[in-house]
This record gives C-alpha cells, structure tokens and sequence, in this order.
C-alpha cells in the first residue's frame, strides 16, 4: 500500500475506503452472479430441447451461480484491490502508553 506517512513496522494506523466504490462494487459481487445465472438458463431453455428443460435447467443455474463465485473468488485480491476500490492509509494512530507507578 502506497503512503507518504513515516511508518514502521508494528505502527497503528487508520485506513479507509472510498465510499463511491462501495456501492458499484457491492452490486457487481452480488448481481454480477443473478445476472449470468439467469442468461445461462435462458441460453439452456433455448438450446436444450424441451424434454430436457425441467431436468437440466436447474444443474445449469446452479452450475453457473457457483462458477461465477469460483471466479469473483480466485479473483478478488487483484480485482478489488486494484480495480474497484483501493484502501488507503489516512493516518498513523499514537497510543499513549501509561505506566502504573507504585509508591
């Protein structure tokens, strides 16, 4: 992650994200899986023949949904984190430590 901050290892800091990516990346992850399941059922209610329809139809949704989880899956690290939003680090939070003195 790229900063500007004086920062060393074991420091404590604050990151944010930008929240206008928030919501486009929200409805990618969850209507990018809706949207190819249906238009793989609607591609297999064309193609197979109608006596197939009740038995494969339902295989080929779920086959698709969890396809695309695989992929949204495998590639989450590179496609959020660089592509939809990117995490920055705001600032370097100071902890005060404080010291019982016994007298």
């Amino acid at each position: 992650m790229e900063c500007d901050l004086d920062l060393h290892a074991g420091d404590q800091v604050l990151v944010a994200i930008d929240d206008a990516h928030l919501l486009s990346t929200s409805l990618l992850l969850y209507m990018l899986p809706l949207l190819v399941m249906l238009a793989a059922v609607a591609i297999g209610s064309y193609a197979l023949p109608s006596v197939y329809t009740d038995t494969w139809l339902p295989a080929i949704a779920l086959a698709s949904l969890l396809l695309v989880f695989r992929l949204i899956h495998h590639f989450q690290a590179v496609f959020l984190l660089h592509v939809c939003f990117k995490p920055q680090i705001v600032k370097k939070i100071v902890t005060i430590q404080h010291e019982n003195i016994l007298s």
